[in-house]
């Protein structure tokens, strides 16, 4: 991070910053400046200023990260439970139709793990705490770690181990990761803060504060003001990392099919 001239004006890089008041608790937004610095000075950005969302570490963890694990969490234990609970059914000719995961969850939308587990006639108390673990999941709105760990710990994972996995995915990611995460930013510097490369928004320029004094002397209740800079290490990486995530190309499926059977033909006829 790096201190900036508020005489100069917007580059990208600059790191803004939302001040929100809402029934007397302040809650803030962050975001990178995106345009390029020669549009901002020639006036090319149509007025906007684009930026990428910033949000604390932890949040993403317990809202995006969570979320997405979660889901597969689900797809991979619903299918197991519904077999047990089928066969407890087939063992008790309950006349009930057979389960597949789609109704399972269902089911467990509307009536918590212990209802459909005595419906069911399962006693057994692993299942019944799986069963419960999974209406959790199914339900989860907001925040999903908790449910997470929960679900993953009925079936016999630790705590330790999925907050371990959570802290990983932070700093290491196949593929093309859309995330950068960063440990600091200017006046939070306590806690560390993730740059989701896919959501990306624009402001009027017009709403975007050299600094924070200014932004007060406007009297604007929700303007951002620039509260600091990424070194241009820093930003020209992430606009890097953003240009791989986006700017992949690929063939469509006819095309690299035909070359397979091209490439087999030639094989061919040179054997020939």
């Amino acid at each position: 991070m790096q201190d900036i001239d508020y005489v100069q004006n917007f580059q990208q890089g600059d790191i803004i910053q939302r001040d929100i008041l809402e029934n007397d608790v302040t809650n803030y937004q962050w975001g990178f400046v995106l345009n390029a610095d020669c549009d901002i000075e020639q006036r090319k950005n149509s007025d906007r200023i684009s930026w990428i969302e910033i949000i604390p570490a932890e949040e993403h963890i317990a809202t995006r990260w969570a979320q997405r694990q979660l889901k597969d969490e689900v797809d991979k234990r619903a299918p197991a439970l519904s077999d047990e609970l089928n066969a407890c059914i087939k063992r008790q000719d309950l006349g009930l139709e057979k389960l597949d995961k789609t109704d399972l969850i269902s089911w467990l939308q509307e009536q918590s793990g212990r209802e459909v587990a005595d419906l069911v006639g399962i006693n057994k108390e692993e299942t019944i705490r799986r069963l419960e673990a999974l209406a959790l999941a199914v339900r989860a709105t907001g925040s999903y770690l908790e449910e997470l760990v929960q679900l993953r710990e009925a079936f016999g994972s630790q705590r330790v181990k999925v907050l371990e996995a959570a802290r990983k995915s932070l700093t290491t990611s196949d593929g093309f990761p859309d995330i950068i995460f960063v440990p600091g930013l200017p006046g939070f510097m306590e806690q560390g803060f993730v740059l989701r490369l896919r959501d990306i928004f624009s402001i009027e320029q017009r709403h975007v504060f050299q600094s924070y004094p200014d932004w007060k002397v406007r009297d604007e209740r929700e303007g951002f003001f620039r509260t600091g800079r990424f070194s241009d290490q820093m930003r020209y990486q992430i606009v890097q990392k953003m240009a791989f995530l986006f700017l992949r190309i690929g063939a469509p499926e006819a095309y690299d099919n035909h070359c397979g059977q091209m490439a087999g033909k030639v094989f061919i006829e040179k054997e020939a």
